[in-house]
């Protein structure tokens, strides 16, 4: 087995994200060192135990530790070249208090370990989320890395007061760092329940709230560890934020709109401004639509709950979608992607 060329620490390897990069850097020629809570790593069953069996199989070492407590992360960091930031709270962290003690306060003392034992380190990336952006007032195309920030939710606001964290924090340490903002995380596992989308379909027609019809993209997990892996390596003295998403801007829009196609329905793009919430612009779209006699239709809560999971970036996958409705993700060569931002790096555009 040839020698890994880089030593890399990546935190929150039980979390979608940390477990795609924990596989993606393995697979890539880094000796990865991978930590979460002991929680995660001793869940029995469900998905972290799916995760923390995922992660023990290919990372090459395997470290519980509270990202809370200060000074925990320091006996780890002993000739890492990089560190990949994925921690956070569970998605049902029962108050905010939890969530800021990992996202916010775990990121400062993973900061401040850094600058007590690992000088010579050559970046800290951290990862956010797409979701910070919102839903946009006012629709204006797909989102950027200059966009308004307008959180979503709890779990988005975390990320966002992290980045404040590393944005103050590391210029101060002289430390070296990247924010990426991944979209929507397209994986082969940890899937929501796409089949209540199938509801929609019992209308005529099929409207599609702008909402859902702009801002994020879906995005290949393979090209978010890439993306990381390339931006620590090359990124050199930047200090930047990059939104990471899918060439094709295939968004959740495009979802509903071939399922409609694959029932043989119309869809419709549903004008109007986006701060409607996405689920309230469904029920204005499934109110009665008399020129097609529509009938007045109740939107069940399990189709919001479905639909919010794709809104607030959380987990799809391509095995899911072609169950639901035959539709195969376009996902773009990640190499195209990583070779945009290598010319970027390297002065070549």
């Amino acid at each position: 087995m040839a020698t890994k060329r880089y030593r890399s620490l990546v935190t929150g390897a039980c979390t979608p994200a940390g477990r795609i990069l924990v596989e993606g850097l393995s697979a890539n020629g880094h000796f990865v060192v991978a930590t979460d809570s002991p929680e995660a790593f001793g869940a029995d069953d469900g998905r972290l135990a799916d995760a923390a069996r995922a992660v023990r199989d290919v990372a090459d070492m395997v470290v519980p530790v509270d990202p809370a407590t200060p000074g925990t992360m320091d006996p780890l960091l002993a000739g890492v070249n990089f560190v990949f930031a994925a921690h956070s709270a569970p998605p049902d962290a029962p108050t905010w208090k939890a969530r800021y003690n990992i996202d916010v306060q775990g990121t400062t003392n993973l900061i401040e370990s850094i600058e007590r034992a690992a000088p010579k380190l050559r970046r800290l990336v951290f990862i956010s989320t797409a979701a910070i952006h919102g839903v946009q007032e006012k629709y204006t195309g797909a989102i950027t890395e200059d966009s308004p920030i307008v959180p979503a939710d709890d779990r988005a606001r975390a990320r966002w007061f992290g980045e404040f964290v590393v944005k103050d924090l590391c210029p101060k340490k002289g430390i070296s760092y990247t924010i990426l903002r991944p979209a929507h995380l397209v994986t082969d596992y940890e899937a929501c329940d796409l089949q209540p989308l199938l509801w929609l379909l019992k209308s005529p027609v099929v409207l599609v709230p702008s909402v859902l019809n702009s801002s994020i993209s879906l995005l290949s997990g393979r090209d978010l560890w890439g993306a990381a892996d390339h931006i620590a390596k090359y990124a050199s003295g930047h200090n930047q934020i990059f939104l990471v998403a899918d060439k094709t801007h295939t968004t959740v829009g495009d979802v509903l709109k071939a399922l409609a196609s694959g029932a043989g329905k119309k869809a419709i793009d549903l004008p109007g401004p986006c701060h409607v919430s996405w689920h309230k612009a469904l029920q204005l779209a499934l109110e009665p639509i008399k020129f097609v006699g529509t009938p007045k239709l109740k939107l069940p809560q399990d189709i919001i709950e479905s639909i919010s999971a794709l809104t607030h970036n959380r987990i799809v996958s391509p095995t899911q979608l072609e169950k639901v409705g035959g539709y195969t993700i376009k996902i773009t060569d990640s190499h195209e992607t990583l070779t945009a931002l290598g010319s970027r790096f390297k002065g070549r555009e």
